[in-house]
């Protein structure tokens, strides 16, 4: 269904998001560090305690806003794999983890956003991914671990 403010439907929630890594078992890539990245705006939210292989959410918002980055990155370069899930609406528009990585820290797999490679960061998705009654970002590492995997996100509610 096209969208309420143009036909091209950019500004309804997707059903499905399809990138380099959504097909899973991609090799992550480098993000860029934490110093390069903080000046467009990302938050940069530690994973806390997780249980291997287990989703953790780390963004629950319930009414509408608009997604502008989303990605899940290593604090160091223990060998682990990562996934990053996103519901948008009550429905998973994304859902995958990467390949084994032992590079980092900052290296990972991103949902949401474009990878800059000359200036080798993330930056926003354009167009923005919008939701109408609610969002949840999700996290997961292959390990049982804490603090040592972390979600990058830029969102606004509206």
């Amino acid at each position: 269904m096209p969208g309420t403010f143009n036909l091209s439907g950019f500004n309804a929630p997707p059903k499905v998001i399809i990138n380099k890594f959504s097909e899973g078992g991609v090799t992550p890539v480098a993000i860029g560090t934490s110093v390069s990245v903080f000046p467009l705006g990302i938050k940069m939210t530690l994973s806390g305690e997780l249980v291997a292989a287990t989703y953790k959410e780390i963004i629950n918002v319930a009414g509408a806003g608009v997604l502008h980055l989303a990605f899940v990155a290593n604090q160091d370069a223990t060998e682990r794999t990562m996934g990053i899930k996103i519901v948008i609406d009550g429905v998973t528009v994304f859902d995958a983890s990467c390949a084994a990585t032992t590079a980092g820290p900052d290296v990972g797999i991103a949902a949401i956003g474009t990878f800059d490679n000359t200036a080798s960061i993330l930056i926003p998705a354009s167009p923005s991914v919008p939701f109408n009654s609610s969002l949840s970002v999700q996290i997961k590492s292959s390990l049982n671990e804490t603090d040592n995997v972390y979600l990058g996100c830029n969102y606004y509610t509206t």
